[in-house]
């Protein structure tokens, strides 16, 4: 599956693919962005607030 983001955050669509090749490359994406990931409330804890 393919999403196209635009700036405002909003999706303009979504593609589905059964091509191997493919869905390896949107896994390897995947687990590249887990890998660096981090739970919501410990980056909340890293930003101030500006309330």
């Amino acid at each position: 599956m393919e999403v196209t983001p635009r700036e405002d955050d909003t999706t303009l669509g979504v593609y589905v693919t059964q091509d191997p090749a493919e869905v390896l490359a949107a896994c390897q994406a995947r687990d590249a962005a887990w890998h660096h990931a981090v739970p919501a409330a410990e980056y909340a804890e890293g930003v101030a607030s500006t309330v």
